[in-house]
């Protein structure tokens, strides 16, 4: 086992080389380390120096610009790794482990690149499309400049980068962050950046590593507190579902006592925009379950029998620590019908495999539950849907009026609205327009964009003028509403939408 660096922290990794070269200076530096998942305590460990191997401080590493830096990491990334960008590592932690509820799903990797210009932390991560995006980690605005407009990055806020743009905080030094392709065929070590390896570390290993290490602290570190997330009272338009999710997870958790018989196995069937993912977060949240989240394709590997194990370790992991849920979307694509016999394919495997691992779990009664979302129900597997597997589906479907009421006041509840706004009357219009609960979710967060827009509040950014007490008196109008509406009916219609909180890209 060795250590790489990552600038100025170090971590351990399983293999002695990254990429094609062995790294092979010694240097001290501090040792931290962090479990950045659902998995562990988010919190980073401090001991001692240690002796790690890395770059000279002559090399070219240390001679290559920021830019490049970032370049080379989002050209050597891949979903779910993660880039740390901050100008002290200590200040970057924080507000990473602060902002830790941000990402939707476990990080596999981990680079930090230090710039001591900067006075914020940001991250950069790749979207479900595999797209790099910045997220805005620290309380400093980040502005991206751009054919001669400007677009403000505020606190938890995230933007893709714009083709020839620049990002720059207020009066700092401007800088790029690269589209991919302009570092290919270089390796990371030119440009003195590493990746933490989290893939290969079980949660028990690394408790053990955080508790040896804590023993050697003066001081007992002070994680900052992670939001708790949503619960069935965040959840609107969906009675029926929360409903069926009480008698079939919740209740047999919590009174198992009264359960002899109980369903491991729940399909959620619907749409895109249906609140799949957030019913099953909440969920887990109702009962304070360990929750575990990922996809059928996340689970893929091009490598024969790794795609079964990586489906082993997921139900492994919620064994051990149960009660348990896992959310599995795009369940579709790993529980494929088989063809049978006559043609046997690399997914028949897959599914035999998650088959063992639900009779399993049902023959030893753990409280573990998996819940499985698709929209395309009937690719699944026969054997999937029996009872005792995924014997029970709840359909996720459009909310009906009440329902588009209840998710506008979830979404509006932290919103100032004009006393005007007649919301019965809104959520009708959105009921007519057949909104799913993330349109709802969009059109509220893009009637607050008319809103500012409206009030000159985007000028007064642009300007450098603007102040907290700007907004104090702002409130949402009907016609910011309706024209949010609008704009969503137009995306749908033309199949464009822009995703949820990118407020700060209209024009102004």
């Amino acid at each position: 086992m060795s250590i790489l660096p990552v600038n100025n922290f170090s971590i351990w990794r399983n293999n002695q080389t990254h990429g094609n070269k062995a790294l092979n200076n010694e240097r001290q530096l501090p040792f931290f380390w962090g479990k950045l998942n659902s998995n562990a305590t988010d919190i980073f460990v401090r001991t001692n120096s240690v002796n790690f191997t890395g770059a000279d401080k002559n090399s070219q590493a240390k001679k290559t610009c920021f830019e490049n830096k970032i370049s080379a990491a989002i050209d050597f990334s891949n979903n779910g790794d993660l880039i740390l960008i901050g100008h002290d590592f200590e200040d970057a932690k924080d507000n990473l482990i602060g902002s830790v509820g941000l990402i939707s799903k476990p990080i596999t990797r981990l680079a930090y690149i230090e710039n001591k210009d900067l006075k914020g932390s940001y991250m950069i991560l790749r979207n479900e499309y595999n797209i790099p995006y910045i997220q805005n980690i620290g309380s400093t605005p980040l502005i991206q400049e751009a054919d001669g407009k400007r677009y403000v990055i505020d606190k938890n806020k995230k933007m893709f980068p714009r083709e020839n743009g620049i990002f720059r905080e207020k009066d700092g030094k401007s800088f790029r962050v690269a589209g991919e392709g302009e570092s290919q065929n270089i390796a990371l070590e030119l440009y003195g950046v590493s990746f933490i390896d989290l893939t290969g570390i079980s949660p028990n290993k690394v408790a053990e590593v955080n508790l040896e290490r804590l023993k050697s602290l003066s001081e007992t570190p002070e994680p900052k507190p992670v939001k708790s997330g949503p619960t069935f009272n965040d959840i609107g338009g969906q009675d029926e579902a929360v409903k069926e999710l009480k008698k079939s997870v919740v209740f047999p958790i919590l009174y198992p006592n009264a359960f002899k018989v109980v369903n491991h196995g729940i399909i959620l069937e619907g749409g895109p925009g249906t609140g799949k993912s957030l019913i099953a977060e909440a969920l887990a949240n109702e009962v304070d379950a360990h929750y575990i989240k990922t996809t059928g394709t996340e689970m893929e590997s091009k490598w024969v029998g790794e795609t079964e194990s990586n489906w082993r370790k997921i139900f492994g992991e919620a064994v051990e620590f149960q009660p348990s849920i896992i959310f599995i979307d795009e369940f579709d694509s790993a529980a494929k019908n088989r063809e049978g016999s006559s043609s046997s394919r690399h997914d028949d495997k897959v599914v035999n495999q998650i088959l063992t691992l639900m009779s399993d779990i049902e023959k030893r009664g753990d409280q573990v539950f998996v819940i499985a979302a698709t929209n395309k129900k009937n690719l699944l597997d026969d054997a999937i849907l029996r009872s005792g597997r995924f014997g029970k589906c709840i359909e996720m479907k459009n909310p009906d009026e009440k329902g588009c009421e209840d998710i506008l006041n979830i979404y509006t509840k932290n919103k100032e609205t004009d006393e005007n706004f007649d919301k019965k009357a809104f959520a009708k219009r959105l009921h007519g327009a057949n909104v799913s609960g993330a349109d709802i979710a969009a059109i509220v967060e893009s009637a607050q964009s008319y809103a500012y827009l409206r009030e000159g509040i985007f000028e007064k950014m642009e300007n450098g003028t603007f102040a907290a007490s700007d907004i104090n008196n702002l409130y949402i109008t009907e016609e910011d509403f309706n024209n949010a509406l609008e704009e969503n009916l137009k995306q749908r219609k033309t199949g464009r939408k822009n995703p949820i909180g990118f407020i700060w890209q209209e024009e102004y």
